[in-house]
């Protein structure tokens, strides 16, 4: 393939013809007679080189699909496993207590006080929910 790329650079020198392709930059050599010339071993090394980058991304890619799936999912897991153990003893601690997503606030049933949602919502464990409804209960 190199060996017929080469022929027909070389005939369409000899031709004085230009190639029937698009310039691109870092393939047109000016020479000091400004006539352009065309040089298919860089066409050859870009190709290898731009496979070899393609190999390695592939490769790289693979391990750290890898580490993620063995080191960040596993704790991603236990985290939210955590997260949703702690949400089911808050409801099972406090059946009244409610939320309502529309006005982001929390309260209780039959209660008159509110807890903004924003205050809670990034700190959801057990020892949180004990003082939002101390704070709920309180006169």
């Amino acid at each position: 393939m190199l060996g017929a790329m080469q022929d027909q650079a070389t005939m369409m020198r000899q031709q004085g013809q230009q190639r029937p392709w698009p310039a691109r930059q870092g393939r047109l050599n000016q020479s000091n007679d400004d006539a352009l010339s065309y040089d298919p071993g860089q066409d050859v090394a870009n190709a290898v080189l731009s496979s070899a980058a393609h190999l390695i991304g592939r490769a790289v890619g693979r391990r750290m699909q890898r580490t993620f799936d063995d080191q960040v999912m596993p704790t991603l897991e236990a985290k939210a496993d955590q997260a949703r153990q702690e949400q089911i003893a808050i409801a099972e601690r406090y059946p009244e207590m409610r939320c309502c997503m529309s006005d982001q606030v929390i309260f209780l049933d039959g209660g008159t006080r509110v807890v903004p949602l924003a205050e809670v919502a990034n700190d959801i464990t057990l020892a949180r929910a004990d003082a939002v409804v101390a704070q709920l209960r309180a006169p």
